[in-house]
């Protein structure tokens, strides 16, 4: 499906993992930093909705768990991230053409897992409260 300038994600937001087919065919998911942080993003796009209209649940899921895993090995080079435990609270849905973004706070890192929560929204709205617990797998190779 061909994006349309209503599809286009803001300014500054970049794939950071082009080369995984699950998110670029469940997604595409994006990421932008802003000055430490980073906040991961994408748009809802039709193929998103269940037969209610609204986003799929499993797409939210999809999404936090990228952004989980995505911010778990952001400054560990090396690293990829298996996940042990997602935990999820929907709160509100999120429609067509919607920017859905995420913030993903690190509670703990040990030297091999990594302790981590967030909030998906839709601007000022909170669709999804998240948690989980990341396993950090030294790259083979």
């Amino acid at each position: 499906m061909q994006d349309t300038a209503g599809d286009a994600m803001p300014e500054g937001f970049v794939i950071i993992d082009p080369d995984d087919p699950f998110e670029m065919y469940a997604g595409p998911f994006y990421a932008r930093d802003e000055g430490e942080a980073r906040i991961y993003g994408f748009r809802v796009k039709p193929h998103h909705a269940n037969a209610g209209g609204a986003i799929h649940g499993g797409v939210l899921m999809s999404f936090a768990d990228f952004a989980l895993c995505a911010e778990a090995v952001r400054k560990a080079p090396g690293e990829v991230p298996v996940t042990i435990s997602l935990n999820a609270d929907f709160t509100a849905p999120a429609q067509v053409g919607e920017l859905v973004t995420a913030r993903i706070d690190t509670l703990r890192t040990t030297r091999s897992f990594s302790f981590v929560r967030g909030e998906l929204t839709v601007g000022d709205r909170v669709v999804l409260g998240c948690s989980g617990v990341i396993k950090r797998v030294r790259r083979e190779g």
